[in-house]
């Protein structure tokens, strides 16, 4: 297993920029190609759990894989490039992502290997297969935020239009919501809690392996707006985020009316140590329970 910081590829067009009055080069186009790519991180638009997969030449995927979260499955490191006359073949390992001290760090894993096989238009050249890619993997255009669930919005907005985006999104959100005090009677959980605890205050001190989220409960008992805001990544966090999306309460009282509020939540996740990197089944799971 080998763990450092890895740049994920976002941008591939330029490479061929000037290569549209070029005749195409297979040879050559393979070698931007492992020029641009081996060493990078590619990031998929969706979060395969597959080892192995296969694209046509519009870019869907040929066949069925389970979508996982993408702190598990989003993210593989190539390491190889092979350009045939109708198929592109990426090898690479699986890179995942983990809280570590104040920010998520990735980690390639050396016994997860990944194969990603996509076929070639008719005629390709540099140009079309650079489009083929940008239909499968991230790229400037279309940010992590983009494509990851509701939950991870506010962790991921770090863009500045995004940022500003989510701010007038929360604006709305939060109007008419409360912070519990004294003169209001927190709402009460009638859902099964799953080893979740809840409080009406952020928590704090909370270790790396802990995830920490915050949520809106309306007027209504419901829950809106869970979002994560300190995962453990690998996979565990999208569990806990959805099984709270389903939780019902009695709401919060004020002066004898129902109003919303916002409360927290946490959740340890006991890792196992497999192949001397911290697992668990909670990434092929929907049980968090399994989550232990």
């Amino acid at each position: 297993m080998m763990s450092r910081r890895l740049a994920a590829f976002l941008l591939l067009l330029p490479i061929f920029a000037t290569a549209a009055d070029k005749p195409y080069d297979r040879k050559e186009t393979e070698a931007k190609l492992k020029q641009v790519l081996v060493g990078k991180v590619a990031v998929t638009q969706k979060f395969y759990t597959e080892k192995e997969l296969h694209f046509d030449a519009q870019g869907n995927l040929v066949g069925d894989s389970k979508a996982g979260p993408w702190t598990a499955f989003g993210r593989v490191e190539i390491r190889g490039v092979r350009l045939g006359d109708n198929n592109l073949l990426l090898t690479g390992n699986r890179n995942v992502m983990r809280w570590e001290g104040t920010e998520m760090a990735n980690h390639t894993l050396d016994n997860e290997e990944v194969r990603i096989s996509i076929d070639l238009p008719a005629n390709p050249n540099g140009q079309t297969i650079s489009a083929l890619l940008a239909k499968i993997f991230l790229f400037r255009a279309l940010r992590m935020s983009d494509v990851v669930p509701d939950y991870w919005k506010d962790f991921l907005a770090t863009e500045r239009t995004r940022a500003a985006e989510r701010q007038q999104y929360q604006a709305v959100m939060m109007k008419d919501i409360k912070p519990v005090d004294d003169n209001i009677t927190p709402p009460k959980l009638l859902s099964k809690a799953k080893s979740i605890d809840i409080s009406t205050k952020p928590f704090q001190d909370v270790n790396a392996d802990t995830v920490t989220l915050q949520f809106i409960v309306d007027a209504a008992g419901g829950v809106k707006d869970v979002q994560i805001t300190k995962p453990v990544g690998l996979g565990a966090d999208d569990p806990i985020a959805e099984e709270i999306e389903q939780w019902k309460f009695e709401p919060a009282m004020s002066n004898n009316r129902p109003v919303g509020v916002v409360m927290y939540a946490k959740r340890l996740i006991r890792f196992e140590k497999q192949q001397g990197m911290p697992m668990h089944p909670c990434p092929l799971s929907t049980d968090i329970s399994q989550c232990q």
